[in-house]
């Protein structure tokens, strides 16, 4: 009996010393946004999904150089938490309030207060207090255009075009009545972040009707932030409301059936691809992913082990040939709407692990080199595979 209350002691103690938002971390986006809007990241893991990243943040008070989030209680409506290590990311959209205090601002005091803990940290504005200016971080997705939804939006969607960093976005949703609308909104990708009026087209041409008298108006409804994720997830928020994320509508492609469970599906990466962007970083041994593959490669599914979810490809050039026998392995995001992978190379017949895969979207895949059990320090080399059949 003794034995179990220090059981459930010390697991009381690891939850709630595990669940602290003081170990957070907190991002700006875009990086050093000096005068411009940005968003406050705020990002970790939390021990069951009670966590900030499923509350509403909201600014309690902001004066230009300083500012404090709390959390909305969360939603009685979802139940009881379900325990188990979950990463989370609560984003704060600030573009509201900048400017709205007169002054010139260097750095941000945050202080996030969630659960009775208290996170503070400060972030630079701009430069001007740091000399020499620090580099800014490679965060500048650009999204495939095409059909973005969410699973839990029945009859809502995001149709996303794009020409370089100028993003057009059209959400489509349903009037009082029931009827199909298209709103508008567009500007210039700041990083990875997208703020922008939203626009409401009225009086226009019906289809397959004469050309109306009127002239069709476009009328702001609001305003959109977007966070770019990858090239094929965001986050959107409309005016005061909550992000809310979206990814690529994927059509045309066969899925795999890991498990079999028709509700846990993934993309077959079985195909060509080829590489378009390569990094060629050398540090501390660090090898771009053409030292262990050509750069166009065939990727060929070989076996699905259900037990463990994975997925084995096996990777060779155009004539069906390995430089090194290579192999990949991919499992399922938790939520099995991308997956992530490792490619292996055999070194006296044991497999070691050099590059990691991460799946951006069914058209790309990002390699990057891992360096096996001891990753290397520093920049590491990568390249964007894209698919060319």
């Amino acid at each position: 009996m003794k034995l179990l209350c220090l059981l459930l002691l010390s697991g009381l103690f690891a939850t709630t010393s595990f669940a602290d938002i003081t170990k957070a971390d907190v991002t700006l986006h875009p990086f050093l946004p000096g005068t411009e809007p940005y968003l406050i990241e705020i990002d970790g893991f939390w021990s069951s999904d009670c966590h900030p990243g499923n509350q509403k943040p909201i600014v309690s008070s902001y004066d230009g150089s300083s500012v404090l989030i709390e959390f909305e209680p969360r939603d009685s409506s979802l139940g009881a938490c379900s325990f188990g290590q979950t990463q989370y990311s609560a984003l704060v959209d600030m573009s509201a309030l900048v400017g709205t205090i007169e002054g010139t601002f260097n750095k941000l005091d945050v202080t996030v207060e969630f659960s009775g803990a208290v996170l503070e940290t400060s972030e630079l504005l701009d430069c001007s207090l740091i000399e020499p200016c620090p580099s800014s971080p490679n965060r500048r997705p650009k999204p495939d255009p095409g059909l973005y939804f969410n699973t839990q939006l029945e009859r809502q969607g995001l149709l996303i075009a794009r020409q370089g960093t100028a993003v057009g976005v059209y959400p489509l949703i349903y009037d009082q009545d029931g009827g199909s609308q298209w709103l508008f909104s567009a500007t210039r990708q700041v990083e990875d972040v997208f703020f922008s009026k939203l626009y409401e087209l009225t009086g226009g041409q019906c289809l397959g009707c004469p050309l109306p008298d009127d002239t069709p108006q476009l009328n702001q409804v609001g305003r959109m932030t977007l966070k770019m994720d990858s090239e094929g997830q965001l986050r959107m928020k409309i005016n005061d409301g909550v992000f809310i994320p979206y990814k690529t509508l994927v059509f045309g492609y066969e899925e795999l059936n890991i498990d079999n469970n028709p509700d846990t599906r993934i993309i077959n990466l079985s195909g060509r691809w080829a590489f378009s962007n390569i990094v060629d970083a050398y540090y501390n041994g660090s090898r771009p992913p053409t030292a262990y593959m050509s750069s166009v490669i065939n990727i060929s599914k070989t076996s699905i082990d259900s037990s463990t979810a994975t997925v084995k490809y096996s990777i060779t050039n155009l004539v069906n040939e390995n430089i090194f026998p290579v192999e990949m392995e991919c499992q399922p995001s938790p939520d099995y709407t991308g997956q992530s992978c490792q490619v292996f190379i055999l070194e006296d017949g044991v497999p070691r692990n050099v590059l990691s895969v991460s799946y951006i979207s069914p058209e790309r895949l990002r390699f990057i080199y891992s360096g096996g059990p001891i990753v290397a320090v520093g920049p590491n080399s990568s390249g964007i595979a894209v698919k060319i059949n």
